[in-house]
C-alpha cells in the first residue's frame, strides 16, 4: 500500500480538538475529518504508508481496514491526498482508541475561498465576489 502527502501546496490542514480541517483552496471546499478518520488524515498527510492504518489504533474493530480505505479513498478523490515516495512509519505515534470515522465536504463558502481580494476589486475598492453588490459592507 502506499504512502500518501498532501496533493499540492493548494490545500492545508490543521488538526484541533480531535477534528482535522482541510482546505483546497484551488476547489474552494474544506472537509471535516472526525474520528479515526482524523487521526488517519492526519498520518496520511505526513507520509504514514495506508497499511499501517490500523496500527494507529489499540482497539481497532474489524472491519477497521476498510472504514480506513475508504476514507483514503475518498481524501484522494477530493484532491487532498496524493501518492508520495516518502514514508513514515506508524511507530512513531502513540495508539490510540478507536471512534467511529466520519467524512464530510462543505462547499458553503466555495465562493469566499475561491475569491482574489487582490485582483477582484471593483471601483469600490473592495473584494467583489460574483453576484455580490459592489458596495463594502457599512
Amino acid at each position: 500500500m502506499p504512502a500518501f502527502q498532501l496533493a499540492s501546496n493548494d490545500v492545508t490542514y490543521q488538526l484541533l480538538d480531535g477534528e482535522v480541517v482541510a482546505i483546497h483552496f484551488t476547489k474552494g471546499t474544506y472537509h471535516s475529518f472526525r474520528g479515526a478518520a482524523a487521526i488517519a488524515f492526519d498520518a496520511l498527510a505526513t507520509g504514514t504508508e495506508s497499511q499501517y492504518l490500523t496500527r494507529l489504533f489499540v482497539d481497532a474493530p474489524v472491519g477497521a481496514g476498510e472504514e480506513l480505505a475508504a476514507i483514503v479513498a475518498k481524501s484522494v478523490e477530493a484532491g487532498l491526498l496524493a501518492v508520495s515516495t516518502t514514508t513514515t512509519s506508524a511507530a512513531d505515534r502513540s495508539p490510540t482508541s478507536w471512534t467511529t470515522p466520519f467524512f464530510e465536504t462543505y462547499t458553503d463558502m466555495q465562493q469566499l475561498l475561491l475569491a482574489d481580494p487582490i485582483h477582484d476589486v471593483g471601483d469600490a475598492a473592495w473584494p467583489r465576489v460574483a453576484g455580490s453588490p459592489e458596495q463594502p459592507p457599512q
